[in-house]
C-alpha cells in the first residue's frame, strides 16, 4: 500500500492537477465507464477552399462543431488516452483570407486571363504599352476595392456618376461614352468600372505607367503651380483657387487630398513598425518593388525608399506636415496656392500610388481638358483591363470583408476552479 501511494505521489507531481484531470476526464474506460471529453480540440483542418471560408458560420461550426462550441486547444480527443500536448506549430489552421490577399489573387487571375490588360492601346502614333508583371494592375486593384466598398463622401459620388458635361467629363466624350452607362442608378458601379479602366490607360499612356515619374523635361510649365508629375502627370493647379462647393469637381479633389493629409500625418505619429505599415496599407505600396520602370530614370523607387521619402515628407517643418496641420480636413483649406501645396501635392503624386489614382479618376470625370490624351483628336487611348475590376464587383462581398480581428484565447481554467 505504501509502495502505491508513493507511485501515485510521484505521477501527482509529474501531470500536475490538470494532467491528472485531463486523463479522468478524456480517457475512455479510466473508472470502467467510458466518458467522453467535453471539449474538442480548436485546430481541425482547413475548409476545402480556403479562399471562400464558410460564411456566417463560427469555426467550430466550420469544423462540423455545434453552433457557438467552445474548443479547447489542450483536451485530446476521446480516442487518444495521453496526456495533452500543445499544438503542432506546422499543423494546418483554418484561416479566412484577408481582402488584400484575395484581391492579389483575383488580380492575378485575371491579369493572367486578360490579354488587354497586359497589351493597352495608347494611340500614341498606334503604339501599344505592354505591362510586364501584375503589380501595376494590383494597384489599380487596391484603390478600386477601396472606393468600391467605402467610398469617400463627394467622391464616389463623382466616380460613379453619369456621363456630364463633356467639356469636363472625359466619359461624356463619344469616343469614351460608349464604355460608360447613362442614366445610372444611384449606387451603380458600371460607370466606376468605366473611369478605373479609362485612367488604367491612361496613365500607361502619360508615363508608362510609372507613378515616380517626374515633369517633362521639354515642357515649360516649371513651376510649383503648374509643374506636372507623377504616372498621369498632373498639376496642383487642378486644385483650384477659389471657395468651392461641396459636390463640385474641385471640392471632391481638395477633399481627397485632404484626407490623405490627415491620413499620413496621423501615420507618422505611430511607432516605426505600425507607421510603416500603414504607409503602406494608406498608398499602396505592396508592389512597390514590382512597379514599372522602378530602379531607373528618376532613381530608386523600391518600397522602401518610398517610405523614407514619406515619413521624410511628413516630418516636422516639412511641406506635407505643415500642409496637414493647417488644412485639417477642411477641402476649401486647400484653395490658397502656396508653396507648400505645390510641393506637397507634387511628392505625393510621386509616392503616393493611391492618392494619385484616386485623386485622378475623379479628374478625368470633372477636369478631362487638363490631360492631353483625353484631348486629342484621331487615335487615342480607350478604357481597358475592365475584366479585373469587373471580377472584383462579382466578389464584392468577399472582397470588402475586413479581416477578422485576432481573438483573445478564453482562459483554460475558470478562477473559481480548486
Amino acid at each position: 500500500m505504501r509502495g502505491f501511494l508513493q507511485h501515485c505521489a510521484i505521477i501527482f507531481r509529474i501531470c500536475g492537477i490538470y494532467g491528472i484531470s485531463t486523463l479522468l476526464i478524456g480517457c475512455p474506460g479510466f473508472f470502467g465507464k467510458k466518458t467522453q471529453p467535453v471539449l474538442k480540440p480548436f485546430y481541425s483542418a482547413p475548409p476545402s477552399d480556403p479562399m471562400t471560408p464558410a460564411e456566417g458560420r463560427s469555426a467550430a461550426e466550420a469544423a462540423g462543431g455545434a453552433p457557438g462550441e467552445i474548443q479547447d486547444a489542450l483536451t485530446p480527443p476521446a480516442a487518444e488516452c495521453k496526456p495533452a500536448q500543445p499544438p503542432d506549430s506546422a499543423a494546418p489552421i483554418a484561416i479566412a483570407v484577408s481582402n488584400s490577399e484575395l484581391i492579389e489573387t483575383l488580380v492575378d487571375q485575371a491579369f493572367a486571363n486578360n490579354l488587354n490588360c497586359r497589351k493597352v492601346f495608347t494611340g500614341n502614333r498606334g503604339s501599344y504599352e505592354y505591362v510586364q508583371n501584375s503589380a501595376y494592375a494590383r494597384t489599380f486593384a487596391r484603390s478600386f476595392a477601396k472606393d468600391l466598398c467605402s467610398p469617400q463622401p463627394g467622391v464616389g459620388e463623382i466616380q460613379r456618376a453619369s456621363p456630364g458635361n463633356p467639356q469636363k467629363d472625359a466619359l461624356a466624350l463619344e469616343r469614351f461614352s460608349r464604355f460608360a452607362k447613362p442614366n445610372a442608378t444611384s449606387g451603380s458601379v458600371e460607370n466606376l468600372i468605366a473611369t478605373y479602366s479609362l485612367s488604367y490607360s491612361l496613365a500607361l499612356r502619360e508615363s508608362s505607367g510609372n507613378f515616380s515619374e517626374g515633369k517633362d523635361a521639354t515642357a515649360s510649365n516649371n513651376t510649383l503651380l503648374t509643374e506636372e508629375a507623377g504616372a498621369f502627370q498632373v498639376s496642383s493647379n487642378t486644385l483650384g483657387s477659389a471657395s468651392a462647393q461641396p459636390g463640385s469637381g474641385i471640392y471632391a479633389r481638395r477633399a481627397i487630398f485632404a484626407q490623405f493629409l490627415a491620413e499620413a500625418a496621423a501615420a507618422k505619429s505611430l511607432p516605426t513598425p505600425e507607421r510603416e505599415s500603414r504607409f503602406i496599407e494608406l498608398c499602396g505600396l505592396q508592389d512597390a518593388d514590382r512597379l514599372p520602370r522602378v530602379g531607373q530614370r528618376g532613381g530608386n523607387r523600391t518600397q522602401g525608399k518610398q517610405l523614407e521619402w514619406l515619413n521624410s515628407i511628413f516630418s516636422s517643418g516639412q511641406h506635407c506636415a505643415q500642409l496637414a496641420s493647417s488644412a485639417g480636413k477642411n477641402p476649401n483649406s486647400l484653395s490658397t496656392a502656396s508653396y507648400s501645396r505645390g510641393a506637397c501635392f507634387i511628392q505625393l503624386q510621386k509616392k503616393c500610388p493611391a492618392f494619385a489614382i484616386q485623386y485622378n479618376t475623379v479628374t478625368t470625370r470633372t477636369l478631362r481638358r487638363h490631360f492631353g490624351p483625353l484631348n486629342i483628336q484621331g487615335p487615342t487611348i480607350r478604357p481597358q483591363c475592365r475584366g479585373i475590376f469587373e471580377t472584383l464587383v462579382e466578389q464584392k462581398e468577399q472582397v470588402c470583408k475586413k479581416p477578422p480581428a485576432p481573438s483573445t484565447p478564453a482562459p483554460l481554467l475558470g478562477d473559481d476552479w480548486v
